[in-house]
């Protein structure tokens, strides 16, 4: 069951980094506070939480502390 439950974080994971673009609004929003309106670009880089590589693999270290199946 457990390796079910990761194979479905990890969907979940990559649909929301990838495919949503939410990752994007919130670099957005963050340029947009962070910098007062004065950076003009959006390619920068968040890394574990743009990268769905990495987001998958500490989601799926999380839920297996959570649960207490890490061995």
């Amino acid at each position: 069951m457990v390796l079910i439950n990761l194979l479905l974080i990890s969907a979940i994971v990559v649909f929301i980094v990838d495919i949503s673009g939410a990752v994007d609004s919130l670099k957005s929003g963050l340029k947009r506070i962070l910098t007062k309106g004065v950076m003009k670009d959006s390619d920068y880089s968040l890394k574990p939480i743009d990268c769905s590589l990495c987001m998958t693999f500490w989601s799926g270290i999380i839920y297996l502390l959570c649960t207490g199946n890490f061995t």
